[in-house]
C-alpha cells in the first residue's frame, strides 16, 4: 500500500505546479529513462577479471587512513 500512497501523493503534487521550469525538469528526468539503453555484451566487457578486481581492491583499501 506504500507504493500507492506515494503514488498519489507525487499526483498530487504534480497537479499543483504551476511553474513551467520545474515541469521542463520533470519532463526531462522522464526521458532520461527512455534514452537510456542497457547493453550486457558492452558492461560485461568493462568489467574487472577476478585478478584486477583483487589489485583494485588492495590499493582502495591500502589508501584508506587506517593506522597500523
Amino acid at each position: 500500500m506504500e507504493i500507492q500512497e506515494k503514488k498519489s501523493e507525487l499526483m498530487e503534487r504534480l497537479a499543483n505546479v504551476q511553474s513551467p521550469a520545474v515541469l521542463e525538469e520533470i519532463e526531462k528526468i522522464l526521458n532520461q529513462d527512455e534514452k537510456r539503453k542497457f547493453n550486457f555484451q558492452e558492461e560485461w566487457e568493462k568489467g574487472l577479471t577476478p585478478d584486477e578486481f583483487m589489485v583494485e581492491m588492495k590499493k582502495r583499501i591500502n589508501a584508506w587512513p587506517w593506522k597500523k
